[in-house]
């Protein structure tokens, strides 16, 4: 009797055993099931929130996949949101699922091509069944995410299908962050259940709870960004929207402010992804630090960040709100031993005066972000009806600049440098211009900036010194051309190769060319800058330190580097200044300086001859400014060089004169 005892024990063992042993794999499949079922929910949702923004974004996008070539402003958009929050790449389709554009194509197409329309079966049916699809694949990294999602979803426009956006999302750490969020709860159930087992009650109860945690965590997930835990751009829009259908016809105002990290780009690339993301969570610590209960914060993509407040009886309010959010995201951080110091431009707007509706209430304050940019960022502005303006004029700049660099269609001027007795030409300035078609030339004062923002401008810098070469080699051999280097030609580590390699494909002699680069340049990455003027200077080219005198770094470099020449600033020769004592006494310490070091020394700006008596009285060696020639272009150099040996032939070096070789 003891042994089946024994034996009907071992078998209720055996099956508690077995029945915990079914329980946990159905829980594991339930979780796994729960968590797939989130990732391709989530992935649709972010899809087609990703699909709308580029429907507002790109209003060209009929027209793309229509066949036609990428506007400059359209390429620019693209290449911007290439990589955007969790979409790490897109392709567009026509209304036929016939493919026009991939993202990651972009420059290996050039423009849209013919031989990129492949009929893709999925974009197909999406257009055919007006349903999204979407796929989770798993992925081999660098290559492709871990695990990521396609999802192919119709872009509308007037209740109408035209196009298909097949949006690639990486869902990677979302799965880690949704097995987190269940896990425990998950332990903690298989532990009751395990001690209870046989208790459906308590089985089914936790059961549900588990269902319901991780329909909340979907909900949240679908509303919020996973980074930072605000409101995503979708959220954020519909919550707005629903407020100020709300509070139309009440006297109270709605405040929408945009924020936008100060070169956040930059900041990643110094102290890397890690650093940049830790410091978006921080904004928007900071951020809630500064807002009410009730406000509305946004994280709308990438280093962008909305605030929406309600109930303000007046503009001031708005306002001091964006002042205190500049003054709140410009504190010291410190993350991962890096200490920095990052800033912010705000731009506000208010409703009803500035928009009805939650679009153009943001398009509003985009508008005043680009007016606290273009005020020298870490400020904010409220927006104000002449934006508009400024904004449409710098976004057609921004096409005159791309238009220029695909075209080649920027120009050089040329500017004479003259000996300090005015009757020797000794070689010309290379000056970068932008034509404006029939309004003449953009400022290069205006360009260059925006130019330096866009990222172009190493690119163009290059190209002026390539151009200015080619040019001054068919000058005669005993005159110079001087080009300004960028910063970020300075800081790039091909500058010495690119230097060589166009003084090979010119022929221009290495000591015709001086090499200029403005004093404020030095203040950053002094020493990495030192070693590439020390580079440069063994190809055989001159180094020349521009708007000498102007900066705080003047007598350190001087030591420190051997310039070929300093160019004294032209603010020394202004109306105010040219004939004040001081100002005479400062200018010859500099040309004593200057001479005691080995250096030349150029005047700037000079356009009176009572400057260039005063110039002369000094012993300054050249002399540069509208008084001995205005910058001009190519087809009027030729007549300079001319004029120059008519009224006096050069003594060129290594010749002699023609009455002593006649002896």
């Amino acid at each position: 009797m003891r042994k089946i005892a024994l034996s009907h024990r071992f078998q209720a063992l055996m099956t508690l055993v077995a029945g915990l042993s079914i329980l946990m794999g159905s829980a594991g499949l339930v979780l796994n099931h729960t968590i797939d079922t989130v990732i391709e929910r989530e992935a649709e949702l972010k899809a087609r929130n990703w699909a709308r923004y580029l429907a507002e974004g790109l209003p060209e996008i009929e027209k793309v996949v229509a066949g036609e070539a990428l506007s400059p402003a359209s390429r620019a958009f693209i290449e911007s949101i290439n990589s955007n929050g969790n979409v790490f790449r897109f392709k567009l389709f026509d209304a036929e699922g016939k493919l026009f554009l991939a993202s990651d194509a972009l420059d290996k197409t050039g423009s849209i091509q013919k031989n990129l329309t492949t009929h893709n079966p999925h974009a197909a049916n999406v257009v055919k069944t007006g349903k999204a699809y979407t796929a989770v694949y798993k992925g081999k990294p660098p290559g492709k995410p871990a695990l990521y999602a396609e999802s192919y979803v119709p872009v509308m426009k007037e209740g109408r299908t035209i196009a298909i956006v097949e949006v690639y999302v990486d869902q990677t750490a979302h799965k880690e962050l949704l097995r987190t969020a269940v896990s425990t709860e998950t332990f903690l159930l298989l532990a009751i259940v395990a001690i209870g087992f046989g208790v459906p009650g308590i089985r089914v109860y936790f059961l549900n709870r588990m269902k319901q945690s991780a329909d909340e965590r979907v909900r949240f997930l679908a509303l919020h960004d996973a980074m930072t835990s605000l409101m995503n751009r979708a959220n954020f829009m519909e919550t707005l929207s629903a407020h100020l259908s709300k509070e139309q016809g009440s006297k109270t105002l709605t405040a929408v402010h945009y924020i936008d990290i100060d070169h956040f780009k930059t900041l990643n690339d110094s102290f890397g992804h890690d650093v940049g993301d830790a410091f978006l969570v921080l904004v928007a610590e900071r951020l809630r630090s500064v807002s009410r209960p009730g406000d509305l914060i946004a994280r709308l993509g990438g280093d962008e960040f909305a605030v929406a407040q309600f109930g303000f009886s007046g503009a001031r309010n708005a306002a001091s709100y964006a002042k205190r959010a500049v003054k709140v995201i410009a504190q010291p951080a410190t993350i991962n031993g890096h200490d920095f110091v990052a800033t912010a431009s705000v731009g506000t707007a208010i409703a009803p005066q500035h928009g009805h509706d939650a679009t153009t209430l943001l398009k509003s304050a985009d508008v005043a972000l680009y007016a606290a940019k273009a005020n020298g960022r870490d400020c904010y502005c409220v927006f104000g009806p002449e934006m508009n303006a400024a904004l449409e004029e710098r976004q057609r700049i921004e096409r005159a600049i791309w238009n220029a660099i695909k075209t080649s269609g920027f120009d050089l001027h040329y500017q004479p440098q003259f000996n300090t007795e005015g009757t020797r030409l000794l070689g010309f300035e290379a000056l970068l211009r932008l034509p404006d078609g029939d309004k003449g030339l953009i400022s290069p004062d205006i360009f260059i900036p925006l130019a330096e923002e866009m990222g172009l401008i190493s690119q163009i810098g290059n190209w002026v010194l390539g151009e200015a070469c080619r040019v001054a080699a068919a000058w005669p051999e005993h005159l110079t051309i001087a080009v300004n280097l960028s910063p970020a030609q300075l800081e790039s580590v091909e500058l010495v190769d690119t230097v060589s390699r166009i003084l090979a494909e010119s022929g221009l002699s290495p000591n015709r060319l001086e090499l200029e680069i403005t004093e404020g340049h030095l203040l950053k990455e002094t020493d990495a800058v030192l070693t590439q003027l020390a580079e440069l200077k063994t190809l055989g080219v001159a180094i020349v330190m521009d708007d000498f005198g102007t900066g705080y770094s003047s007598m350190s470099c001087l030591w420190r580097f051997p310039f070929d020449k300093i160019k004294i600033d032209r603010s020394f020769l202004s109306e105010e200044r040219a004939f004040d004592s001081n100002a005479a006494s400062v200018l010859k310490t500099i040309v004593t300086l200057g001479h005691s070091l080995d250096m030349v020394v150029t005047a700037e700006g000079v356009e009176r001859l009572e400057q260039a008596s005063l110039l002369q009285s000094i012993d300054c060696d050249q002399l540069q400014g509208f008084l001995f020639g205005r910058p001009m272009p190519q087809d009027e150099v030729a007549a300079t060089i001319l004029d120059d040996f008519a009224s006096r032939p050069p003594d060129i070096p290594g010749e002699e004169p023609e009455e002593q070789a006649a002896v």
